[in-house]
């Protein structure tokens, strides 16, 4: 398995906007890829304008998948226009 982490900030004034980009492309990777076991949003409680990305992946090859997936062309670009920043870091899988 193999985890990803993303932190984000998005642009005030345009969190609705990332999280129903984020919805849509959540989706697509429900039903495009079958080797993604986890794909969630989470937003701070403190500061409505910050957000995790929790990803869980069968294995490399299922991450590349993801990677360049088409609606993850789609998406990605749209998305990144909304972001103050972003860090992402993948984890191997431990104890599962």
């Amino acid at each position: 398995m193999i985890g990803g982490l993303k932190t984000i900030q998005v642009k005030v004034g345009h969190e609705r906007e990332f999280e129903d980009l984020f919805a849509r492309l959540r989706e697509a990777v429900r039903v495009h890829e079958p080797g993604n076991r986890l794909y969630s949003l989470l937003r701070s409680r403190t500061d409505p304008a910050a957000y995790i990305v929790q990803e869980q992946y069968t294995d490399q090859a299922a991450l590349d998948a993801h990677k360049s997936s088409p609606h993850g062309a789609l998406y990605y670009p749209q998305i990144r226009a909304l972001l103050d920043h972003l860090a992402v870091d993948y984890y191997e899988g431990v104890v599962e």
